[in-house]
């Protein structure tokens, strides 16, 4: 999931280039192939809103990407005008015009080298409705992975080796290998374990389930080799893109024109920070509490609520630029005030504790210390994500909307930070 980081790319581009160069010397072919969630989280992104990243791939040579729940968040006609400009095939078997019934996509994808043939199946999260805003995929319906992949077993039995690219919850994809033998290697987004405490590709059911690190910091090389009349994995790899790595220089010189145009829109300082602020999915976190505050204090409700997948990443100590601000909020949400009662926000906050460790987890405001009977009537300020039925939160869908604001919450926490100056972790 690179999801608009392009700080490694210039690295992974020299690296792709030697791996090829030194391959083609032994007449090996080499793919490169993407795992979905190539938009969504930077000012690059959010500016050129994809554009970038489609031209960065497409100098990279990519043979062939899935579809991930984030390559709808600028919408379904944005994601359409962005896959005329791929020079490359963007598949997914499991997505399909509600109406019609028609694929959205190519459902799998052959690539060959002389008379051998891979078969590369894709497959989408089937959440992907409540993984980005339900609007962005309004008219779509997203098929169960296991019951799509029988519908093509026979054209993955005509290739010599069959992969399933997928980007999804890593349940499924286990799932997946459990149900078909036919499948002999799953490439998987959408989760990212440490690698730290993970490795790269694990043995499930005697094949291989392989995923990377988010965000372009890793790269994961898998060699395959003729066993007899099949073909098997010979070696995994997970490469760190660390600094100092040698960078393609012309991609580095492209890539830094937008850079230098995001360090003039949005490099000045508007705030310091006296603390780190972290964030996580774990529970509640500095970050989400202060910007959870923040709506609530804007929207002057008695309680806040934002999923922990919205804010994406940790305020640092020192000084906060507005890129900063674009970085830890990407996604274009804006707060909305609606009425719950103390029995309704109850049943929200025990579905959030089983969101733990996700992107559901709420991160609140105005809950500490506080007792609402059950037919208190309380005003909640959220994200429009979460009103309509974001993250699985149906709680949301039937309620009268009584305000909705026209900045973005990213815009409103940009505001509180000019007006503060200086932020710290509250004590």
């Amino acid at each position: 999931d690179l999801h608009g980081h392009l700080e490694h790319f210039a690295s992974q581009a020299r690296l792709v280039e030697k791996i090829r160069r030194e391959n083609g010397q032994k007449g090996i072919v080499t793919f490169v192939l993407f795992a979905g969630d190539l938009f969504t989280g930077t000012p690059i992104s959010s500016v050129w809103r994809g554009d970038v990243e489609v031209e960065a791939v497409n100098r990279l040579g990519l043979d062939l990407m899935v579809v991930g729940n984030h390559d709808f968040d600028f919408s379904l006609p944005r994601l359409l005008a962005l896959h005329k400009k791929m020079k490359f095939p963007l598949i997914s078997a499991n997505i399909f015009y509600s109406g019609s019934g028609q694929l959205l996509f190519s459902p799998l994808h052959e690539l060959a080298q002389e008379q051998t043939r891979l078969a590369v199946l894709g497959l989408t999260a089937p959440r992907t409705p409540v993984q980005t805003h339900p609007d962005n995929v309004k008219g779509l319906l997203f098929a169960d992975p296991v019951e799509t992949t029988k519908q093509y077993l026979a054209d993955l039995r005509r290739a010599d080796f069959q992969i399933a690219l997928t980007h999804m919850e890593e349940k499924d994809d286990r799932e997946l290998l459990k149900q078909f033998k036919t499948v002999d290697l799953i490439l998987a987004g959408h989760t990212h374990p440490d690698p730290k405490e993970k490795p790269y590709c694990r043995k499930v059911r005697s094949r291989h389930l392989c995923r990377t690190p988010a965000y372009g910091t890793h790269m994961g090389r898998i060699d395959l080799t003729p066993s007899g009349e099949d073909w098997k994995v010979a070696a995994t790899e997970l490469i760190p893109l660390d600094a100092g790595l040698p960078e393609d220089p012309k991609i580095k010189s492209w890539l830094a024109r937008y850079e230098r145009e995001v360090d003039r829109r949005y490099g000045q300082i508007i705030a310091y920070a006296k603390d780190d602020l972290p964030h996580h999915r774990e529970g509640p976190t500095p970050l989400g509490r202060l910007i959870a505050g923040v709506m609530k204090e804007y929207s002057g409700a008695d309680v806040a609520l934002i999923n922990s997948g919205g804010i994406r990443y940790s305020l640092k100590k020192g000084p906060i630029r507005m890129k900063d601000v674009i970085t830890i909020l990407p996604f274009n949400n804006f707060p909305q005030v609606l009425e719950l009662t103390g029995k309704e926000l109850k049943a929200v906050l025990k579905f959030s504790e089983k969101k733990k460790n996700s992107g559901g987890y709420l991160q609140t405001a105005g809950l500490d210390g506080k007792k609402f009977g059950p037919e208190a009537k309380i005003k909640v300020c959220t994200a429009d994500f979460l009103t309509a039925g974001g993250d699985g939160y149906s709680h949301f869908k039937d309620k009268k909307i009584a305000q909705s604001y026209s900045k973005t919450i990213g815009e409103i926490f940009a505001e509180y930070l000019k007006n503060q100056h200086t932020i710290a972790v509250a004590e």
